[in-house]
């Protein structure tokens, strides 16, 4: 006989306990597109709510950990896009929604739009600093592509032309938002590098709006023809806290149309202000220079001693030198001499003709030796003397003033330092490298202090 087999029996926290682990597991994260009705904000910080469409509704209920970074304030009838999961309530046997993130609907689809668009672009490297081109220091042809009846433009000129009037300013009109605007910004952009390829920067700009009404600026097509732009691009789109895909792909991006302009024109005044700074600096070093250059030129004249007393000291030394090489031949004809003579005593008691051999092959080697002594003393002096020779025609002050420098005295053969040390009208004799010039002095100009 067949043994029964018994049923499976829940309990009702059993039950419930499964149908919530089979919820959660198979709707663990979720998007859910409804209205909101029963809207409850409790005192504990929780959102208890219905989300309905037409035909269906479901419980819901965001937690306070998650309402307090909400960025609007739900309300029946409100449609929305909430990302969450699936749970059962237990105590009452519902099912609901616990909701992590939720925004209006329009504005929920564009911004989950935005962050696959923007995780996209930065896997390909769009962002990347490395791709970043460098935006000129002082442009001088700026392309400004933007809607010509909005104020973006006229912020933009009117920076312009306070900070540098006489910039080349080439405005290409576009719609900044609406059916077809993307499609137009990345036309102009093209176009600009097309036909405008010698520009120095393209602005691309716009005033602030929502983020449908900056929806031109997030569109990929937008992005790719920033990147593909051989001309630096800023993007200047919207009020401050607007962030934009075209911000991020840009060379470099400003947070308004007026920063824009400030960003990237200098200020005509600050520059002209700093370049005559920098003039003075130059100057002052110039001066500094050649004042010491000078000072150094006076130590090196006054240490200079008369030429003929240069001449006269080497003549002194050479005289010295072939003194000492005559004193030193003379010796060693002398250590020979006796050499020779004890050398002759010896033959007297010794066989003759073979000391007579030894002591001439002994005689041709001790000359041999006396000739190279010599020569070396008088090479090694020879090298000395030509030393001194060019030290003393490289301290010749006739090729200093061979150099284009000269000499200037007074009457009194005083040599002149200081303009101070003559009048108007005096005569003045200036020696050159060649020849000299008597002349009247017609006018002084005394040196400035580098002060």
């Amino acid at each position: 006989m067949d043994k029964i087999q018994e049923p499976n029996i829940y309990t009702v926290s059993q039950l419930t306990e499964c149908i919530r682990t089979s919820l959660e597991e198979k709707f663990s994260f979720i998007w859910l597109d409804g209205e909101i009705s029963n809207f409850n904000a409790h005192t504990s910080g929780h959102y208890y709510m219905n989300i309905k469409d037409s035909e269906a509704s479901i419980k819901a209920v965001m937690f306070n950990s998650k309402t307090r970074n909400m960025r609007f304030r739900p309300e029946n009838g409100v449609s929305i896009i909430a990302y969450g999961y699936i749970s059962v309530y237990a105590p009452r046997g519902e099912y609901q929604l616990i909701i992590d993130y939720m925004e209006p609907t329009g504005a929920g689809m564009l911004a989950i739009a935005f962050e696959r668009l923007k995780n996209k672009l930065a896997l390909e490297g769009l962002f990347s600093s490395n791709a970043k081109k460098a935006i000129p220091f002082i442009p001088q042809r700026v392309i400004i592509i933007t809607s010509p009846s909005g104020a973006a433009i006229q912020d933009f000129l009117n920076v312009a032309a306070r900070r540098f009037a006489n910039l080349n300013i080439t405005i290409l009109p576009v719609r900044v938002q609406g059916k077809g605007s993307a499609e137009e910004i990345a036309t102009a952009i093209d176009f600009a590098n097309q036909i405008f390829s010698d520009n120095d920067v393209i602005v691309l700009t716009r005033g602030g709006g929502s983020i449908e009404d900056l929806l031109a600026f997030n569109e990929e097509h937008v992005a790719r023809a920033i990147y593909k732009s051989n001309i630096p691009i800023i993007s200047a789109v919207g009020h401050e806290i607007d962030f934009t895909i075209a911000d991020m792909v840009a060379d470099l991006r400003a947070p308004t149309p007026s920063a824009a302009a400030e960003l990237l024109i200098k200020d005509k005044k600050v520059l002209m202000e700093s370049i005559a700074s920098l003039n003075v600096r130059l100057q002052n070093a110039i001066s500094h220079i050649i004042s010491g250059y000078n000072k150094e030129l006076e130590v090196i004249r006054r240490s200079i001693k008369n030429p003929e007393t240069y001449i006269a000291d080497y003549f002194l030394r050479l005289d010295d030198l072939i003194y000492r090489v005559t004193n030193a031949s003379g010796n060693i004809l002398r250590l020979n001499q006796g050499f020779l003579e004890n050398k002759a005593g010896l033959l007297k008691t010794s066989r003759l003709f073979e000391r007579i051999s030894k002591l001439k092959q002994y005689v041709e080697y001790m000359n041999i030796r006396l000739d190279m002594t010599i020569k070396q003393s008088v090479s090694k002096y020879k090298i000395e003397l030509k030393i001194l020779s060019q030290r003393l025609e490289d301290m010749n002050p006739m090729i200093v003033l061979g150099r284009g420098y000269s000499i200037t005295k007074n009457k009194s053969g005083l040599i002149l330092t200081d303009s101070s040390q003559v009048t108007s009208g005096e005569e003045v004799t200036v020696t050159l490298a060649k020849g000299g010039i008597l002349c009247d002095v017609i006018g002084c100009h005394p040196q400035k202090n580098d002060d």
